[in-house]
């Protein structure tokens, strides 16, 4: 089996150019990955090109026209999904076009490649009075419900994203006359948001009755199986207490699907201690 230059390429981009050259996180990374492992679905599917037969000439306007659309019907990407994997795809086309000039028409073709219009329907965050609601269901009885309740207090307070709250470390968090919490964002970059008093008080109760005081390298948070915690688990800890609060409130939490993001609202709700 013999690889195009196209794939040589790749494959540098990937061990090389991405960690080494852009020191990309691993979850950057994984992201780039993903969108290319879909581009070679639609090789596969729709040009019966297998990966490695892939070369910078079949990077034609009307190639990248039937992929836009080929993402859209039949993969059900959204606007904004559709607009990510190009991107992806412009970045290596981009880095290969100054390496190898026969990549430069594919990188001329994805560039002028036009992208679906994203909607414009507001983002589903929760309301303060259902943020209060939603706060009030974890059972501080209960070992993994005393967990969510700081977990979603945090999550909230912060504006964390899902992945940034999952990578915390016990050492993330400086308590202090003002407490604040590091989060590492997109591109490895690190920012610190101080958090009320309530809060600090709920991460310092976490902290001491989990006895980890002194396990600063460890995650802040784990799941019920002892790992570290995933955005999954996040997701599916939002969905269990939305599906309670829909039950005992139906005339609120109206908006058909919420997600992790929807806790990145731009105002806070003061959080009650346990």
């Amino acid at each position: 089996m013999k690889d195009t230059v196209f794939s040589r390429q790749l494959a540098n981009y990937f061990d090389v150019h991405l960690p080494e050259v852009r020191n990309c996180s691993m979850n950057t990374i994984k992201s780039y990955a993903n969108a290319f492992a879909v581009l070679y679905d639609y090789f596969d599917e729709k040009r019966s090109v297998p990966h490695y037969k892939i070369e910078y000439k079949d990077f034609t306007p009307k190639m990248l026209e039937e992929y836009t659309i080929w993402l859209v019907r039949e993969r059900g990407y959204s606007a904004s999904s559709v607009k990510a994997r190009l991107s992806a795809l412009n970045s290596f086309l981009k880095y290969a076009s100054r390496r190898e000039i026969a990549a430069l028409p594919a990188f001329t073709a994805v560039v002028g490649t036009e992208k679906p219009k994203p909607s414009h329907k507001p983002f589903p965050y929760f309301t303060l009075e259902e943020m209060g609601i939603l706060l009030r269901y974890p059972d501080s009885g209960k070992k993994t419900e005393k967990r969510d309740l700081v977990l979603l207090s945090a999550f909230y307070e912060t504006g964390a994203r899902a992945q940034e709250l999952c990578d915390l470390k016990v050492g993330d968090v400086k308590f202090g006359a003002i407490t604040k919490v590091r989060l590492f964002g997109k591109g490895r970059k690190t920012r610190e948001v101080p958090v009320s008093r309530d809060v600090a008080d709920l991460l310092r109760y976490h902290v001491k009755t989990n006895n980890i005081a002194a396990k600063r390298d460890e995650p802040l948070f784990l799941s019920q199986l002892g790992g570290k915690m995933t955005t999954a688990c996040v997701r599916n800890l939002v969905n269990k207490y939305v599906a309670k609060a829909r039950a005992e409130y139906p005339a609120l939490f109206n908006e058909p699907q919420y997600s992790p993001h929807s806790f990145r609202n731009q105002t806070r709700n003061k959080i009650q201690t346990l």
